[in-house]
């Protein structure tokens, strides 16, 4: 069936597909409440009490309130039905399918001549990872090894071209081999060590990956000791700031100079260099080049950050218009490449220990239900890394960095909370959990307490010491140590707009402290951009669309200070915006961070500065709507 039948009508052609609107001159359709249903609010609070505070919310996925956004699509996404002809295998390489090859041309393999270019990083540019090159030809032998990490393989007959394809390959290379077996020489604990394998999935709460991801989930939970961190909490708005303390342990404002493109990312201490540093080889893999959480904005590395780097071949791919029906290359759905990349890495590196982040984004980034696409490539990715072996010499982390952030259900209330609490899993080696058991009943403990990306990198540290009882960082600790029932958000470095461990009650709209509370937001959010009012618009306050004061869940805090969660709309642009406001001795003071809620598409294209692109509605937008 095809994917529009499934669709109530309601959601044709929603705002959700909207790259740019118009500048907002009227708040009509707000005033119905047409556009915004902030009002809607769960029939019940069900919350897991670990002690009298915190409460971390447990919301039925399937609530009424959020019910009727939830859109059952097929499991598999539609990349056509052609295999491809080209199959890439572990160690660099390539063998051709003649049966698939004959089956789709008509042609046998002595009737083509096959040509490959490799894909190279292009260094001396003033941002390597926005170019590649391609490198001199060389003719084409199937089934032997290619040194190359990314070919373009061109095929053609006498007659026509039948193939132009990047590939994505995974040779062994002899320098990251030496340099990872003089480390072992020196390391003498490197027998029980754990390999890591990480992936991430853009923009999936735990609520919404109980909603789509119904095979992967059953397999996380009934196939494994699976450690799902239902308490896990995000400490930012978007994948950057949330990446930066799960890969650095650190905060985002650590980097500000980097995010406003004066300097690039190499000299930053990922999590992986210290993996490197004792004898493992890395991969960092990615997929959307435009959307990538080190180049967005950004300068991104100046030298590849880890031994295998995907970004070349996602480069070469965007440019060369390889892709077809957004999240497809060729037969296969982008995610997949990726997976099969990590697959294949995995399998060319055999025993040997590893380190691999991969993170995808496009799929899912943007539209709520497109979270059951992914579905089918996950429950295949872990079954594979089990059937292979590698899940019992690793830890595997599948994790998102936050739930959607726009669309219709972000205006819901469980809506606001299920944004702020991305899926975490944890899945330890049987013989691990029994080599140490207290950690084993930590982990337990710890799937029910408030934990962020902060102790995920505590805990990756911990595992290459891990004869240290207690491992703290600067702003986590390790989830192999239990972690207090009485952790607040304060204790554990979330800010107030984003904790989730405190209820809402609804006040109204019109009330005096709101609208100053709202005016507050406009102020702080035209402050941001009065360096950039030559192209940005400046924004006044068009609504207050929802309203709500934040209470203690614990009846012995003494409340000193108010704190609002004001949703408004801007104008010219429309924008919605979510801040926190505390009232404190006669002030408003705005959270650090303002969450936009509606999608903005090209609308902030005329700065570059990411601390302000998700407020800027920029000026040529209306001057072209004022003279078309």
């Amino acid at each position: 069936m095809d994917e529009k039948e499934l669709l109530p009508s309601a959601h044709r052609g929603s705002s959700e597909d909207t790259a740019l609107r118009s500048p907002i001159t009227s708040t009509a359709d707000f005033d119905s409440g047409t556009l915004c249903p902030c009002s809607n609010y769960p029939r019940s609070q069900a919350l897991v009490l670990y002690r009298e505070d915190p409460k971390i919310p447990k919301y039925d996925p399937f609530d009424f309130t959020v019910r009727k956004y939830y859109v059952q699509i097929p499991y598999k996404f539609d990349c056509g039905t052609r295999k491809p002809i080209f199959l890439i295998k572990p160690g660099g390489v390539v063998s051709l399918d003649e049966k698939e090859l004959y089956k789709q041309h008509k042609v046998k393999k002595n009737q083509i001549d096959c040509l490959f270019y490799p894909i190279l990083r292009q260094s001396k540019t003033s941002k390597p990872d926005d170019n590649f090159l391609l490198g001199k030809e060389h003719a084409m032998i199937f089934d032997l090894p290619i040194d190359d990490d990314f070919i373009l393989l061109k095929c053609h007959t006498e007659n026509k071209t039948l193939a132009q394809t990047p590939l994505l390959l995974t040779p062994i290379k002899p320098k990251v081999e030496k340099r990872c077996n003089d480390a072992l020489k020196n390391n003498e604990e490197s027998k029980d060590k754990l390999n890591v394998i990480i992936v991430g999935i853009d923009s999936i709460s735990k609520l919404n990956f109980v909603r789509y991801f119904q095979k992967t989930l059953g397999l996380l939970r009934d196939n494994f000791s699976s450690i799902e961190l239902h308490g896990f909490v995000k400490v930012a708005d978007n994948t950057y700031p949330n990446l930066i303390p799960f890969l650095t342990g650190r905060q985002r404002n650590n980097y500000k100079a980097k995010e406003r493109r004066y300097g690039f990312y190499d000299d930053v201490d990922f999590v992986w260099k210290r993996y490197a540093a004792v004898g493992y080889r890395t991969l960092f893999a990615e997929d959307a080049p435009n959307m990538g959480a080190f180049v967005l904005n950004r300068r991104g590395f100046k030298n590849p950050p880890t031994d295998y780097y995907s970004r070349p071949y996602s480069v070469s791919v965007e440019t060369m218009n390889i892709r077809h029906r957004s999240h497809c290359i060729g037969s296969k759905l982008e995610m997949e490449v990726y997976f099969d990349y990590l697959k294949n890495f995995l399998a060319t590196v055999e025993n040997k220990p590893v380190f691999t982040f991969t993170f995808v984004a496009r799929l899912t980034h943007d539209v709520f239900r497109y979270a059951g696409y992914a579905d089918k490539p996950s429950y295949e990715l872990i079954s594979h890394l089990n059937d292979t072996g590698s899940l019992n010499k690793s830890l595997f982390i599948f994790f998102s960095d936050h739930g959607i952030r726009f669309g219709d259900i972000r205006s819901t209330y469980i809506g606001k909370i299920e944004e702020r609490m991305p899926f975490v899993f944890l899945l330890f080696p049987d013989w691990f959990l029994k080599k140490y058991p207290s950690y084993a009943k930590n982990l337990e403990i710890n799937r029910n307490r408030l934990s962020t990306p902060y102790d995920i990198h505590a805990t990756l540290l911990h595992l290459l010491d891990i004869k240290r009882e207690t491992f703290f960082t600067l702003h986590g600790q390790s989830l192999l140590n239990e972690i207090s029932p009485e952790r607040t958000c304060e204790d554990a470095m979330i800010a107030k707009h984003w904790c989730t461990c405190q209820s809402h009650r609804i006040i109204s709209t019109e009330d005096s402290s709101v609208r100053q509370a709202a005016l507050s937001v406009v102020r702080k959010l035209n402050k941001l951009l009065k360096p950039y009012f030559k192209l940005c618009a400046p924004l006044k306050l068009g609504k207050i669309l929802d309203a709500r004061i934040v209470q203690p869940n614990n009846d012995l805090v003494e409340v000193v200070n108010k704190d609002y969660l004001i949703t408004l709309l801007v104008v010219p642009s429309g924008a919605i915006f979510e801040a926190t406001v505390q009232l404190k001795r006669n002030q408003f003071v705005v959270s650090d961070e303002v969450s936009r809620i509606n999608r903005y598409g090209n609308e902030s294209d005329c700065v570059k500065d990411p601390s302000v692109t998700k407020y800027c509605f920029c000026k040529d937008i209306l001057l072209n709507r004022a003279y078309p």
